[in-house]
């Protein structure tokens, strides 16, 4: 069974029945109303990549490029200015420009994500670091920062706040695993975008490490952690829809591979 659909099913049953309704919440739709929501906590989702269990639902669709095109943003980039961005996702970013008074060609998000990797370059220490000590316990890209909070409030702070990586030797390969933490997941929304993107930054850095070291370096396990799981209460109708849909879905199994061995940048 596709591993994204049995945890899209199990969480979004647990919405409906256990969920909580948050009457208070800080965000409003853009109306002025509250952006009430349903919450769950503490969800834990594995895949293993290197056995093809991509973390790509079938019960609906999911924005793949466009969460490929998050992480050039974040990663390749380093960037948190629009126009650095792909034109297809603007507006799943517009919403959080800071600067909307300036011409938009200068639109940015504030300090946050790719300004924090390119102030801290957090890109390079990675990626120096697995090839300099692939064994190390200290492999991670961690984006809140509290100073840039407090010197830019405005900015959003990253929902998918750190990714942690360890490698697993396993005599002709090694094995690439991936620890995500998110603290806080809009369930119908990025279900699906969070952990497939971050399964694609990681086969991109494999091959980085692959055309670098001339080590065959694979994906392994993906392991994502998710505080707070929720279902805002304008999109709460369409969980029914969802879990109606054909349990034939459940059974296709979306893959992606990459076709040349490249350098992350």
């Amino acid at each position: 069974m596709n591993k994204s659909n049995k945890y899209l099913r199990e969480w979004l049953t647990e919405v409906k029945e256990q969920g909580i309704l948050i009457n208070e919440p800080r965000t409003k739709w853009s109306d002025g109303t509250p952006a009430k929501y349903y919450s769950i906590k503490q969800k834990v989702a594995e895949y293993d990549i290197s056995k093809g269990e991509f973390p790509i639902n079938t019960l609906r669709p999911t924005a793949i490029k466009g969460g490929f095109h998050e992480i050039q943003w974040f990663y390749q980039k380093q960037s948190n200015k629009l126009s650095d961005l792909h034109p297809s996702v603007h507006s799943w970013w517009e919403d959080f420009v800071v600067n909307k008074n300036d011409p938009r060609e200068d639109w940015h998000i504030g300090e946050t994500y790719g300004a924090i990797v390119d102030k801290f370059e957090l890109m390079i220490k990675l990626l120096n670091g697995l090839m300099g000590s692939p064994f190390s316990r200290r492999h991670q890209i961690d984006l809140w920062d509290y100073y840039s909070q407090i010197s830019d409030p405005r900015a959003l702070p990253p929902c998918v706040f750190l990714n942690m990586w360890s490698v697993e030797d396993w005599g002709t390969s090694r094995k690439l695993n991936l620890t995500l933490i998110s603290r806080s997941m809009d369930a119908l929304m990025t279900h699906s975008i969070n952990p497939t993107q971050y399964t694609m930054f990681g086969m991109m850095i494999c091959s980085h490490l692959r055309r670098h070291t001339r080590i065959n370096y694979q994906m392994g396990k993906v392991l994502h952690i998710i505080n707070d799981y929720h279902v805002y209460d304008r999109h709460y109708q369409f969980i029914d829809e969802v879990l109606s849909r054909d349990a034939e879905l459940d059974f296709l199994q979306p893959n992606i591979e990459l076709n040349v061995d490249k350098d992350f940048y």
